[in-house]
């Protein structure tokens, strides 16, 4: 018998754990688990999170769809990555300002609807087949980039209608 080194998670598989992640950091600050100090903080790391993953797939994911299959399909990601940006936005000036906690509650709804609507374009159009479009050797580069990627400081979603 031989030994097989075991490979990696496929890059469909990196892109769909960082979205869940996320969506149940964003669960968890709803449901106040942990009490509400606890819940800001997750809140706080769901929007830290899903940043990065908007950096990660517009620097590193999204560059290599274009001029495929998926160039419309991940043009309409990036519409999309700059409308959760905005919503980020304000869940963070919500966090910072002291307000009322059914504000801030509203806007993590209204970030988790629009995570919602995203990912169910997201996970069937791109994840789905981006292993059709990419070389074994893209996607290997890919997913190991997005576990390393730090968002440099500044760094802000592109609006893809000035491409």
């Amino acid at each position: 018998m031989t030994d097989h080194p075991t490979s990696a998670p496929g890059l469909a598989l990196v892109l769909d754990a960082g979205c869940r992640s996320i969506e149940q950091t964003i669960d968890d600050y709803l449901s106040a688990r942990g009490g509400p100090a606890a819940a800001a903080q997750r809140l706080q790391e769901a929007v830290t999170a899903l940043r990065r993953h908007i950096f990660a797939q517009e620097e590193l994911l999204l560059p290599l769809l274009r001029g495929t299959t998926l160039d419309g399909p991940a043009h309409a990601m990036s519409v999309d990555h700059l409308q959760l940006w905005d919503t980020l936005d304000r869940v963070e000036a919500g966090l910072a300002a002291p307000t009322d906690p059914e504000v801030r509650r509203t806007a993590a709804r209204i970030l988790q609807a629009e995570l919602d609507r995203h990912t169910t374009k997201e996970r069937p159009i791109i994840f789905d087949h981006v292993e059709d479009v990419l070389s074994p050797e893209q996607q290997r580069e890919v997913a190991e980039r997005i576990e390393a990627v730090e968002m440099p400081p500044g760094w802000v979603c592109p609006d893809p209608s000035r491409d």
